[in-house]
């Protein structure tokens, strides 16, 4: 988890215990793809998986998503995976952009990630796929090279989207999010579903009144932003979205507080 261990719902807990309130979404998170690595928190994967030269497979090796969509569907994808998943990644990569959150171009990973399990290094694909036991890596990457150089991933259409692109890398052409992975030596980074906090939360309507399970309206009691159940539902429209949901309500609980709407 990548939120403050300190945030443990108790507003949301006292709402619907001592309230009556209805929740919603209680079953959903902001998910963050993460990489486990050792230590109370995870190492974030956000423009890691738009960048060129690098693949996400499952435990077979095949490629099973679009690794550039926004990072709750990716969640989302993952929570349904057998886990773990591997980014694969080659040294081209590896010197040209950060990494899981901080570590720098050319900077080694951290031994502490080889020891732990969560990071393999070979210098050729076949090594790298007989040490993480991923029997079709080699031919999953040779087809997604094909595809890098064609600038189109007929198979999850990864930087078909404007979103894909804003992280990808502009040097690289014809599609910023595409690249061979071909230079090596090799990388195997662990991935799994992290979550940066719940977008569960008091059921509102449009005025930020919290509601009962009947629809009823709870009298004085407002709830905004992620104390709400997610105003979007079970997506994520993009960068900001809670921070846009949670300054728009809070304006419109605020205003009918007030008297100033109805």
């Amino acid at each position: 988890m990548s939120g403050l261990p300190s945030l443990t719902g108790d507003t949301i807990r006292i709402a619907q215990e001592q309230t009556g309130a209805d929740l919603a979404f209680m079953e959903e998170a902001w998910w963050f793809p993460a990489i486990p690595v050792p230590g109370p928190m995870p190492g974030v994967l956000l423009a890691e998986r738009s960048l060129p030269g690098q693949i996400i497979v499952d435990q077979d090796g095949d490629r099973f998503m679009n690794e550039a969509v926004n990072y709750m569907t990716a969640g989302q994808i993952l929570i349904r995976k057998e886990l773990p998943v591997w980014m694969i990644f080659d040294q081209r990569y590896r010197n040209r952009y950060v990494f899981g959150g901080g570590v720098f171009p050319r900077q080694a990973l951290p031994r502490t990630w080889y020891d732990a399990g969560i990071a393999h290094k070979a210098d050729t694909l076949t090594e790298l796929a007989t040490a993480v036991g991923l029997p079709h890596l080699v031919a999953t990457v040779e087809r997604f090279n094909l595809l890098a150089a064609s600038g189109r991933d007929d198979d999850f259409q990864r930087g078909a989207s404007a979103y894909d692109r804003y992280y990808g890398d502009p040097t690289v052409t014809p599609n910023p999010c595409l690249g061979p992975i071909d230079a090596g030596p090799f990388y195997a980074v662990q991935v799994v579903p992290g979550d940066l906090g719940t977008c569960g939360g008091v059921r509102a309507d449009g005025l930020a009144r919290a509601l009962r399970p009947d629809g009823s309206v709870i009298e004085g009691l407002y709830a905004s932003g992620n104390a709400a159940g997610n105003a979007f539902g079970r997506v994520y429209p993009g960068p900001g979205a809670t921070i846009g949901q949670g300054l728009t309500y809070g304006y419109i609980a605020a205003r009918h507080a007030a008297g100033a709407l109805s």
